[in-house]
């Protein structure tokens, strides 16, 4: 702001307070509000200081104070309800996503985004072919989870890669009590003497 722009501010407040602008006075505030741009915004916090009730007996008197704090309050908001989200650049640095998340607040504030919800604010990045193709046999694979029985490995006894002949519970599926057929955290003896069997390569009758 300078002394011209804080002439129209105090000339502005003088209608509030009946103060007399001088030349020293506009000086003096455009210093003290030496980075802050005379905007609706500044005229917005005038009249939110102005529409406070103030005790008994004493006045509203502008200060510069005031103009910030209530400016802060209104860009504040803007911003709260633009969600501002930077999604960035992979191959920017440090300092310019500090400057391009600057840029992003500065407009919400200057209210040039808008409400928006945290949906509407997420950047609409379309994936690449390769990204879309891992995608898709990630999504695969998930759901491939549970409904595939594990594999007989050699070497390797695992329970689970046969049927248990006590319960007959199925490749892939827990042991179960006979009366209550809870699932049981341990499988029963003779579903592990027959993975051990399937570990050590012998045939599927064998196995079995």
């Amino acid at each position: 702001m300078n002394p011209f722009e804080a002439a129209d501010l105090l000339a502005y407040a003088a209608a509030f307070d009946n103060r007399h602008p001088s030349i020293a006075a506009n000086e003096a505030w455009a210093k003290a509000l030496a980075d802050i741009p005379l905007d609706q915004d500044v005229y917005d916090a005038i009249n939110a200081y102005y529409s406070e009730p103030t005790e008994p007996g004493q006045r509203h008197w502008l200060m510069p104070f005031h103009v910030r704090h209530y400016r802060k309050i209104a860009r504040d908001q803007r911003i709260d309800a633009a969600n501002v989200i930077y999604d960035g650049n992979p191959d920017e640095t440090g300092l310019e996503s500090a400057h391009g998340l600057r840029a992003l607040i500065r407009a919400a504030g200057d209210g040039q985004l808008g409400d928006r919800p945290v949906l509407q604010a997420i950047p609409d990045r379309r994936p690449t072919e390769l990204e879309a193709g891992r995608t898709s046999r990630l999504q695969e694979a998930l759901a491939a989870i549970g409904t595939m029985p594990p594999r007989i490995v050699p070497g390797v006894t695992n329970p689970l890669a046969v049927a248990c002949p006590h319960c007959a519970a199925v490749a892939g599926r827990p042991c179960r009590t006979k009366l209550s057929k809870r699932a049981m955290a341990d499988p029963h003896p003779a579903r592990t003497d027959r993975a051990q069997r399937a570990a050590a390569g012998l045939d599927e009758d064998e196995a079995s």
